[in-house]
């Protein structure tokens, strides 16, 4: 774990290094990022190639908000995105999967069927994924990036966080901050080191409106409701400010999630 002088930053500027006008993105983690969205809208970041990785609301609120497209539709299944994630990480150019025909007609330029050299039948593959950037949305993590997860969410999150690496670059959205030291004193949930993240940002209520187990639950709000908040709100931690204290604490759990 690395613990030297400090190389990561959490203002907002060197973001622009890491994200910009055309760069392929991937949503991926049980939790959604909704802080980086208005971090786009503030950036003026347009043009994203949005890979949607289970159909996060963070993902379908960029699309709707014009900050890109996706390069899949709803169609394409999870599993066969996973295989191709595991493509990119392992430098494979493609990858065996199962997806409809209907699909591979629709996207002739990631699917495709070849012959097996093994048996000669003709199997379908599918190119492997590399995005440029990947965002996540943790509990918490220090300065660093080494990043813990609550026990319950370990064995889902150290696969997401796995499949982020398929990515060139990794942003790293957490609720808490925390010191070097409490990471070194309960190492069993760290799910990743920090070698390979880019970019930290501390984010309180970072999945707001959707829930994060344990601290705060979700409030109702739909990608067409939320798509407003932004567009009127643009700063995140106006909106934050903003939200009826009381409401908060409503939603606002225990650590056990009562």
């Amino acid at each position: 774990m690395r613990s030297e002088k400090v190389k990561l930053k959490k203002t907002t500027p060197d973001l622009k290094n890491l994200i910009f006008h055309g760069s392929s993105v991937l949503f991926i983690g049980k939790h959604e990022s909704i802080r980086m969205l208005f971090e786009l809208q503030r950036l003026h970041i347009k043009g994203l190639k949005i890979y949607d990785y289970r159909q996060s609301l963070s993902a379908k609120v960029a699309v709707r908000a014009g900050y890109g497209e996706r390069i899949f539709s709803e169609e394409i299944n999870d599993d066969a995105m996973k295989k191709q994630m595991y493509a990119g990480i392992n430098n494979m150019e493609y990858i065996p999967c199962n997806v409809s025909d209907d699909l591979i007609n629709k996207y002739p330029n990631i699917y495709k069927k070849i012959k097996s050299p093994f048996t000669q039948e003709m199997i379908t593959v599918g190119k492997a994924i590399r995005p440029e950037v990947a965002i996540i949305h943790v509990p918490r993590c220090d300065i660093y990036g080494n990043i813990q997860v609550d026990p319950t969410d370990k064995i889902e999150e150290m696969e997401n966080l796995r499949l982020a690496l398929c990515a060139s670059h990794i942003i790293v959205t957490a609720e808490q901050i925390v010191t070097s030291k409490a990471i070194q004193m309960n190492q069993r949930n760290m799910v990743m080191e920090s070698d390979r993240i880019d970019f930290v940002m501390e984010t309180p209520y970072g999945s707001f409106p959707t829930c994060e187990e344990g601290r705060y639950r979700a409030d109702e709000m739909d990608d067409v409701q939320l798509l407003k908040v932004i567009e009127e709100y643009k700063d995140w931690e106006r909106w934050i400010n903003d939200i009826d204290v009381m409401k908060l604490l409503r939603l606002t759990t225990n650590r056990r999630g009562e």
